[in-house]
This record gives structure tokens, sequence and C-alpha cells, in this order.
């Protein structure tokens, strides 16, 4: 998975976790609606702290035509 599929797959977890919040606060949520906030936003914390640390945002890396991320994989 690339980084920035990952950047993407942490923004569909918040996604998830703020349509369950707003299900709950209509009165819509079920009982799960509180492990699928935990859940997704543990996801996300998981997944951006991972491209964070990737990240080198150095002038050195952007002069010498490098790409920002470090050890980017190459996505299947």
């Amino acid at each position: 998975m690339t980084q920035l599929e990952k950047i993407d797959y942490a923004i569909q977890s918040l996604e998830i976790a703020k349509a369950e919040v707003q299900k709950v606060e209509n009165g819509k949520g079920n009982g799960r609606s509180g492990t699928v906030i935990r859940e997704s936003l543990k996801m996300a914390s998981r997944i951006t702290r991972q491209v964070a640390n990737s990240c080198i945002l150095g002038c050195t890396c952007l002069r010498r035509q490098h790409g920002i991320f470090v050890n980017d994989e190459v996505g299947d």
C-alpha cells in the first residue's frame, strides 16, 4: 500500500466514524456504534502515524527529485 493509499484509507476511517457519530446523535445508532466509532478512530490513528513517520519534507530531498516519503511501497 502506498503512502497516498494509506492517507485515503485513514480518511475513509474518519468518515465512517463521523457517520456513526451522526447516527447516534440522530437517535439511529445501535449497540455497536460505540465500537465502530472507537475502532475507526484507532485505525485512522495507526495509519496516519505510519505515514507521518515515513514523511521527509527536507528541501534537499525535494531538490534531488526524491519523493517526500521514504520506503514508499509500490501498489499492487
